[in-house]
């Protein structure tokens, strides 16, 4: 019998109490998450004969899992914040207020929260428990606009299981069109934007855990983007000039599909890197940028939803 890999889902459920693993539903599983896939990472512990060139029976050290997926950016039809941003935001760290996430710097409880997630693969689920992460938006011209996911956790098992039955969203996701994109108060020409939440995630060891693992933490966090504008003269847009002073500009990003609004705005955006580039014959300068915190920290990034008027 062979397991096919199109038939393959994801479960997340938010854990009640951080880094005790939930009972998974097929409400769990009701988000579209696309080419989910569980990395199971066992340590192989080599155990040698002393008097030959032989090995003895392994031994096995810490289990971790590392879940990877990918979510459309879509809203829920009415403006307000969307289930699956609900619950994957906060176990990375952004907290939501009024429908709009933004990071904190805290250990999960009661605003930062770990997941349990399972992967089921056409009849076998792999599980894994205190899961939290980072992502990366991903925006290109004219095409969906995407976020891609990475989490990390304590692997509990794998085990044969039935498939879930979710009822999918119908929603669609927003375009990367009809955008208004500004880098202060110049409004660059590009084809491809990219931010990374730039989460440094850790599992933290436990020896009460079968694990090893109590599951992940967030230590440390560097949001961090690219794009590629078009060239400018120095007097349309002093790129090489904002880069050698260090200069702090507001960036924003607004997308409308006529019923939500989503708006990404980093309020100081700074320069740190300007490459060569070329798109068709025509001369870019793809940048990179790091987000800087705006007055007193965790306030470097914020993700919005609202209705559109």
């Amino acid at each position: 019998m062979g397991l096919l890999k199109r038939k393959t889902l994801m479960a997340a459920k938010i854990e009640s109490t951080a880094y005790t693993a939930e009972s998974l539903a097929n409400a769990d599983s009701s988000h579209n998450f696309y080419d989910a896939s569980m990395k199971v990472g066992i340590d192989t512990n080599q155990r040698m004969s002393v008097n030959t060139f032989s090995n003895r029976k392994s031994t096995n050290g810490g289990r971790s899992a590392t879940i990877t997926f990918k979510t459309d950016l879509v809203g829920n039809g009415d403006g307000a914040a969307p289930g699956w941003a609900d619950l994957l935001f906060p176990a990375c760290g952004f907290v939501k207020a009024t429908n709009t996430f933004g990071p904190v710097s805290e250990v999960p409880g009661s605003s930062v929260k770990t997941l349990t997630i399972a992967v089921y693969e056409d009849g076998r689920k792999k599980l894994a428990k205190g899961c939290v992460g980072s992502f990366k938006l991903v925006c290109e011209s004219g095409k969906d606009m995407m976020l891609e996911w990475t989490f990390t956790g304590a692997y509990v098992q794998t085990t044969d299981a039935s498939m879930l039955t979710p009822t999918y969203p119908t929603l669609v996701p927003l375009r990367f069109a009809d955008a208004t994109v500004a880098l202060g108060s110049y409004t660059p020409c590009l084809q491809k934007l990219e931010i990374d939440a730039g989460n440094n995630v850790i599992l933290r060891e436990d020896p009460a855990e079968t694990s090893g693992f109590k599951g992940a933490i967030i230590t440390d966090r560097n949001i961090v983007g690219t794009a590629d504008p078009e060239s400018q003269l120095v007097a349309g847009y002093d790129t090489y000039g904002k880069w050698l002073a260090n200069t702090e500009e507001s960036f924003s990003v607004a997308v409308d599909d006529g019923t939500d609004v989503v708006t990404i705005t980093a309020p100081k955006c700074e320069i740190t890197n300007i490459d060569e580039g070329d798109r068709n014959s025509l001369r870019t300068d793809p940048i990179s940028f790091q987000a800087n915190l705006d007055s007193s920290g965790d306030d470097e990034l914020t993700i919005a939803f609202s209705a559109s008027v």
